[in-house]
């Protein structure tokens, strides 16, 4: 029959490298935590500028042989720019053909032509009958952009702004892939940082009801959230030297509090353990 050990330190077979961290981790604390509350700050200012960093783009490899046939097939097929937004306007009590709907069409074009990297602009003076709608209240404009995705997504941002601009009777919609991927980031951004606000609160009544304190409850709270500060400061460095899509910051949130809650829970439980066991609390964090 086996007894628990009362009170016992570890002994120095169960010494290895990283028992030797914690144990310096417990004779020294307070120089730990100072050094964790460091670090934590400077990599909290770091991420400020996170998002100035961080691009749109990310769905396509630039020079791949995938994107070299991808944009060659879209020439070839629509005899268009390999890339292209098309803005499209409806008015209700105008056609194409009258004087204010065409000061709207030419408007348009001038302004989309001096948005850097868009490399032509097509209007139904140009593009004909095909670029009108049959009953003549709608037509669009095909404006051809160069650039990578990221810079795309910024064009189709611009002439949306530009076309919300218009009003008086005039509805312009943004129309093409470019459009459409910045409005998925903006709507999937939007939805994943309401999620994270929903599922926190629950997660630490969850933490509160299986451990039966808040001290022990807030613990891997704290651990994931220095964590999480610290990768987003050391996601600002990589950002630096590498293209990285705003996505980055939902993905280390989501990994990062749940695998920071997971772990930190494993360790909180054996701490438990081991003092059940009869160990101190030094040797029992050990």
């Amino acid at each position: 029959m086996q007894t628990r050990p009362t009170n016992r330190s570890v002994g120095a077979s169960e010494q290895g490298w990283l028992a030797k961290m914690a144990g310096a981790a417990v004779r020294r604390p307070k120089t730990v935590l100072l050094g964790w509350l460091a670090v934590t700050i400077v990599a909290g200012a770091l991420s400020g500028g996170l998002n100035a960093r961080l691009g749109q783009g990310g769905f396509e490899v630039p020079g791949s042989q995938s994107l070299r046939v991808h944009k060659d097939l879209q020439q070839r097929f629509s005899g268009q720019s390999a890339d292209s937004t098309v803005l499209v306007i409806r008015a209700e009590s105008a056609t194409a053909k009258n004087p204010a709907y065409q000061q709207v069409l030419t408007s348009l074009a001038t302004r989309a032509k001096t948005i850097p990297d868009v490399t032509d602009v097509v209007t139904p003076a140009e593009g004909g009958a095909g670029f009108v709608s049959k009953d003549g209240h709608t037509s669009y404009i095909v404006v051809g952009m160069g650039g990578d995705l990221a810079r795309q997504q910024e064009i189709a941002r611009q002439l949306a702004a530009e076309g919300a601009a218009v009003g008086n009777g005039f509805a312009v919609t943004t129309a093409g892939s470019a459009a459409f991927f910045d409005r998925l980031n903006a709507v999937s951004r939007t939805d994943l940082e309401t999620a994270e606000r929903v599922t926190f609160p629950i997660t630490l009544i969850i933490l509160v009801l299986a451990f039966g304190s808040v001290v022990a409850a807030g613990l891997p709270i704290l651990l994931a959230l220095v964590s999480l500060v610290v990768t987003l400061g050391a996601l600002f460095l990589l950002a630096g030297v590498m293209n990285m899509n705003v996505f980055v910051t939902n993905s280390a949130s989501i990994v990062g509090i749940g695998v920071g809650i997971d772990y930190a829970l494993f360790v909180v439980t054996r701490f438990r353990e081991e003092l059940k066991r009869g160990r101190d609390t030094k040797a029992a964090v050990v």
